[in-house]
């Protein structure tokens, strides 16, 4: 039987692994290699979702308390989402997983023009379950659709990984695909974990035209989160159809 890990474990791992709290295919539940990232054309002129969003429409966007699930609530913490992260990764490709490459951090520098996140806590007594965070960015072009191919690729490279930031290595981690429906144009479902400590982060990646939506989940590398990041992501999607 895995031991699970002292509180203190989750929060360390997201520290490291959840851009949310650091710096986010169908198949089944190991993923299918073959087709990572699920895609469909740009309608052209861009929908209300896919449009640059000004900053409040980007923040009304977002899920509040009362749309999550009634064992979370709010938590105000995490990182800032316009805070450019420093972490390398052993391979360096394995950055792509979390859309945290050096190119892509250069993308979002000069290209986002506004960003928010809302963080939830689930209250005690929900095994294997913590930190629930749903985070966007907008920017003056569309986000390359390269960026999630490329994220798609790396995952098939980064069965054994290992992470470094502010000078603490951690690891190794294992990333998978995760089975996840169309959203956006495009949309990429990655666990990263540790089976030994029973310990993982899920990702869930949307593009939409200018922007990118990230929802992230803490959680018991046995628990099944789909369906959880799947709603938080197809609500924000549907606010900003209105």
């Amino acid at each position: 039987m895995t031991v699970r890990p002292s509180r203190l474990v989750a929060p360390a791992l997201a520290a490291v692994l959840a851009p949310a709290l650091l710096a986010g295919c169908v198949g089944g539940t190991g993923g299918d290699p073959t087709s990572t990232v699920t895609v469909t054309e740009t309608p052209d002129p861009l929908g209300p979702a896919q449009q640059e969003l000004t900053g409040s429409e980007l923040t009304d966007a977002l899920p509040n308390v009362k749309e999550v699930p009634t064992n979370f609530v709010a938590d105000p913490g995490g990182r800032d989402p316009e805070e450019e992260s420093t972490r390398t990764a052993d391979p360096a490709s394995c950055l792509a997983v979390e859309l945290d490459t050096p190119q892509m951090r250069t993308f979002r520098r000069e290209h986002m023009t506004a960003a928010d996140q809302r963080r939830y806590s689930a209250t005690s007594g929900v095994s294997g379950v913590g930190l629930l965070t749903v985070e966007m960015w907008t920017h003056d072009e569309p986000y390359p659709r390269a960026h999630l191919d490329e994220a798609g690729a790396a995952v098939g490279e980064c069965a054994t990984y290992t992470v470094t930031s502010n000078g603490t290595e951690t690891g190794p981690w294992e990333a998978k695909t995760t089975p996840i429906p169309l959203l956006g144009d495009q949309s990429l479902g990655v666990r990263v974990g540790d089976r030994r400590h029973d310990i993982a982060v899920d990702h869930l990646w949307v593009s939409s035209g200018h922007n990118l939506l990230h929802v992230s989940m803490v959680t018991g590398y046995r628990e099944d989160n789909e369906d959880l990041l799947e709603r938080a992501a197809e609500g924000v999607l549907d606010r900003l159809e209105r």
